[in-house]
This record gives C-alpha cells, structure tokens and sequence, in this order.
C-alpha cells in the first residue's frame, strides 16, 4: 500500500499529572503543548507510526503506544507530494536513535530568556523534538526563519498553522 499523501504534525502534552519538563515547557512557551511530534502511515506494514525525540532519543512508536502516554493538543495535516515519501522517510531513519539534547533543550530556553537568536553549533550530534521536525519541514520545501536547533514547538506551531486546517 503507498504511504498517505500527507503526514500529520502533532502537538501534545504528557497525559500523566506529574511531568515537570512538560510543565517548564508550556509555562515558557505559554501553549498548552510541550512536544511536537509526526504521525505517518508506514508504508510496508500500514501502522500509523510517530516519529519524535523524546525519551532520551530520536525513535518511531506506534500511534496507539503514543496515545496511551501523551494528549494531542494541535494536529496538523501536511500534504506530501508522493515522490518526496523515500526522501522524507529515509531523513527519518539516519535521525533514529540520536540522543536527546538536554543540554539543548536547557541551552535553548536561556538563550531565548535573554532574547539571543545565536544558534547551537550542534548540527545532528543531540537532537529536541522540534528540531527532528524542523528538518522534515525544510525537506518539503518551508522556509524556517531560525536554526533547526532554535525551533521550539510554538515555532513551529506559528510557522504551520496558518497554512493548514488544524485537525483533531
């Protein structure tokens, strides 16, 4: 079966009380989402998959292992021309298993606190959720005005939601 002429760029929360990365994120950001995530259809077995970095790496999960660990706030339906599916999917594979980017996620929130827009000379090497979705993002062609590792979820919240029809 060909993968689905879109993918879905998702905005979530954890669903457990006690998640206080979650909360200094959205308290920050002032959204009620800390996370940003891509669901696809994988094209061999059919399953909706997330892609994402969180929870020490960059890693796919099922959609229903997602769901029952995370509230999706925003969801986004992104149009993928069919073509751009080896491309997209295979961007996706060489980012699995990069480590997550504390340090960065830290880094990120001081240097937007003091209004800095100097970027992390840290290319792939650790990575945050938004950054992972920052690169599908430029491979389909939009034009992001920051760093990839200077890409919050709001960013990209306000960079996609005027252009597409939010879904829930």
């Amino acid at each position: 079966m060909s993968p689905m002429p879109y993918m879905t760029v998702g905005f979530s929360r954890k669903t457990k009380w006690f998640a206080p990365f979650s909360w200094v994120i959205r308290a920050t950001q002032w959204t009620p989402y800390s996370h940003v995530y891509v669901r696809y259809v994988d094209p061999v077995t059919t399953k909706q998959m997330v892609y994402q970095a969180s929870a020490g790496m960059t890693h796919m999960v099922s959609w229903e292992h997602f769901r029952a660990r995370n509230t999706s706030v925003y969801e986004f339906s992104i149009p993928v021309p069919l073509d751009m599916w080896p491309s997209l999917l295979g961007l996706m594979q060489s980012h699995l298993a990069v480590p997550y980017g504390w340090k960065q996620a830290a880094k990120m929130w001081w240097l937007d606190l003091i209004g800095s827009r100097r970027g992390m000379d840290d290319g792939t090497r650790h990575m945050v959720c938004s950054e992972a979705v920052t690169y599908l993002l430029m491979l389909l062609g939009y034009d992001v005005q920051r760093e990839p590792d200077r890409m919050t979820p709001k960013h990209i919240f306000d960079l996609i939601s005027g252009e597409h029809n939010g879904i829930q």
